[in-house]
């Protein structure tokens, strides 16, 4: 692969078990809802972007990481290019929301039940974000999600692998 891009992202619950999600803009599609999270810059390790990004998109201090929910890789054979996502849990976290994205993407970030949370889920245009979120979100997740694009085909799910995790 030509290019890639190492992205992290945080999977954040609140004392009510609700969970936070971001509202991002995104050129070609209408605003969606993800867990807050981004690309990993050269150099920074998968967790420092993690703490960074959060940080941005929502203005919360990671405290601590439970660990690695699952791993998403997505190969584009049309353009030649992958992506590689960590997606964490995390333990615990200080401060309020408040969104200073440097991307100006972020337009809004709130908490929201796990069957709301799901209701997003499943507008957002993205399946390598919606299914895996989506499993997670209903107790049914993988612990690694495979997607693969072929030349002038869709984007498709390929495999999914691992054991259901509660």
């Amino acid at each position: 692969m030509s290019q890639s891009y190492n992205i992290a992202s945080g999977i954040i619950f609140n004392d009510k078990n609700q969970i936070l999600l971001v509202k991002n803009t995104c050129k070609n599609n209408p605003p969606f809802w993800t867990p807050p999270g981004g690309i990993v810059e050269s150099g920074e390790s998968f967790l420092d972007g993690l703490h960074r990004e959060i940080l941005e998109e929502t203005g919360l201090k990671i405290d601590k990481v439970d660990g690695v929910v699952y791993l998403l890789q997505f190969l584009d054979h049309s353009k030649s290019f992958q992506d590689l996502v960590y997606v964490f849990k995390v333990g615990s976290y200080s401060g309020s929301i408040n969104i200073n994205d440097p991307d100006n993407e972020i337009i809004e970030a709130r908490f929201f039940t796990k069957k709301e949370a799901i209701e997003k889920m499943e507008l957002n245009p993205f399946i390598t974000i919606k299914e895996p979120m989506i499993d997670y979100l209903t107790g049914n997740q993988k612990q690694f999600y495979v997607y693969e694009k072929q030349k002038n085909e869709k984007r498709k799910k390929k495999e999914t692998c691992g054991n259901k995790t509660k």
